[in-house]
């Protein structure tokens, strides 16, 4: 192999460590990108439809989002919850107090 493949190896090796290393990071600036758009999408709708400032519409998407993400939360939540314990207790055969179970 030449030197130059070397280098190309040797750069793309840098290329990827530097890209686990910062996915984290990554991750949260998608996350805030998409949140962004969304939440730009729906105050230019609440602007055009009912004729509200820009201020007052991002506002209102703001708290309308929250609010149906606490909303998803609190009704889901008991469910999922109560699904985890069924699987805790299944695979792991233990009690509410957590004493193994001897069946």
């Amino acid at each position: 192999m030449s030197s130059a493949t070397f280098v190309a190896l040797f750069i793309a090796a840098l290329v990827i460590w530097f890209i686990v290393r910062v996915v984290d990071i990554l991750l949260l600036v998608f996350i805030a990108i998409l949140l962004a758009v969304y939440l730009s999408a729906v105050t230019d709708w609440l602007e055009r439809r009912f004729k509200v400032a820009r201020y007052a519409g991002l506002t209102i998407a703001v708290v309308a989002t929250v609010a149906a993400v606490t909303l998803v939360g609190v009704r889901g939540g008991e469910n999922y919850a109560r699904a985890s314990m069924d699987t805790f207790d299944e695979h792991h055969c233990f009690d509410v107090t957590l004493k193994m179970c001897y069946n």
